[in-house]
């Protein structure tokens, strides 16, 4: 059992609600207390030396996730972990960032020939809930999420002309309706 990071750090986290510290390297996930770093637990993630983690978050329901990018394959791939180091399932796309949301879900974004969608994903099957395709020109790699309620999402865009800030209203899991609005 590893007790730290052998490796640089690619990612920290810190979860204010556990008072944790999640670190991260190439290939290992190591959880401390926040007020005195004391050891919790490692663990080293499913991975091959051609991955790397690029970012790791906790969810309300105790859930790590792990954005990790494959080297040999130029795409990303979310991994999701208990906080025991326990693995129960992987997302890959050409995802550029995820979000967790209040609920539970995963916001994930994915672009594919400048067209943009998001995705909500279930955050233990990481099957898709909904999803929306977006298209956008000149678009720089910036895109950021904010989920204000269970049913919006907050998403910002950066291109040539300026920063725009979409609304996105999910109405329904049932039937992927979504009504988007523009606010700059």
């Amino acid at each position: 059992m590893v007790k730290s990071n052998l490796n640089p750090i690619t990612s920290l986290y810190f979860d204010e609600r556990l008072n944790i510290i999640v670190s991260a390297d190439i290939n290992t996930i190591t959880i401390r207390k926040e007020y005195d770093f004391e050891y919790l637990n490692s663990f080293k993630i499913m991975n091959k030396e051609s991955k790397y983690i690029k970012d790791v978050q906790i969810s309300d329901y105790n859930f790590i996730y792990i954005l990790i990018y494959c080297a040999d394959k130029y795409i990303y791939e979310i991994q999701g972990y208990s906080l025991n180091g326990t693995y129960f399932g992987k997302y890959v796309g050409f995802i550029t960032n995820f979000q967790i949301s209040r609920t539970g879900k995963l916001l994930v974004n994915e672009e594919d020939n400048k067209q943009l969608i998001i995705k909500v994903l279930d955050p233990v099957k990481f099957c898709e809930v909904n999803y929306k395709e977006i298209f956008t020109k000149n678009v720089s790699n910036s895109y950021h999420f904010y989920f204000e309620r269970p049913n919006t999402i907050y998403y910002g865009i950066k291109d040539n002309e300026g920063t725009i800030i979409k609304i996105i209203f999910l109405c329904s899991e049932e039937n992927n309706i979504f009504y988007m609005d523009d606010v700059c």
